[in-house]
């Protein structure tokens, strides 16, 4: 409808007119009935300011649709917004292309892939607090042990495995 800029129309219906039409509205209005058409497309009943022309929109960007009481809700931006945020987007995306030295193609493995190198990496550092953790417990003679920068879960793990070893 936007590419064929059609036409609108905003209407008071006359109540003879008013039965004939079915129209889209939140609520039931009985008197001051202001109807919007785009004509093959939608006919609602609405108060604010409408375009001319379809084409008038210019861009339109879904954000999201989700199903809500019996009905679809979405949401949307059109015009300058839509522009604006769609800019953003393509900005966003060309900086993440740049950073990972990557194009549409190949972008969601490098991800992937730094994604699987953090994955192993926090894995490796677990492995060596715990050797750190282990050897600080079983060199302290009983004595309290401060470990500062220590993974509390796993700190807290061998304290109970040490201490069941000890009793």
């Amino acid at each position: 409808a936007i590419w064929k800029n059609d036409g609108t129309r905003c209407f008071f219906p006359t109540a003879e007119e008013q039965v004939e039409l079915s129209w889209r509205s939140k609520k039931t209005i009985l008197e001051n009935l202001r109807l919007v058409e785009i004509e093959g497309y939608d006919l609602c009943a609405c108060c604010a300011p409408h375009v001319a022309r379809t084409g008038e929109i210019g861009a339109f960007k879904v954000l999201s649709s989700q199903s809500y009481k019996g009905g679809v809700r979405i949401s949307y931006l059109a015009g300058k917004r839509a522009y604006l945020h769609t800019k953003a987007e393509s900005e966003l995306l060309q900086s993440l292309y740049n950073r990972f030295s990557a194009n549409s193609d190949t972008l969601l493995d490098a991800i992937e892939g730094l994604s699987n190198d953090r994955d192993q990496l926090r894995q490796k550092l677990a492995e060596y607090m715990e050797r750190d953790i282990k050897d600080a417990i079983y060199s302290s003679n009983g004595e309290p042990v401060f470990l500062e920068g220590a993974d509390t879960n796993i700190a807290r793990t061998l304290a109970v495995g040490y201490t069941k070893e000890v009793n």
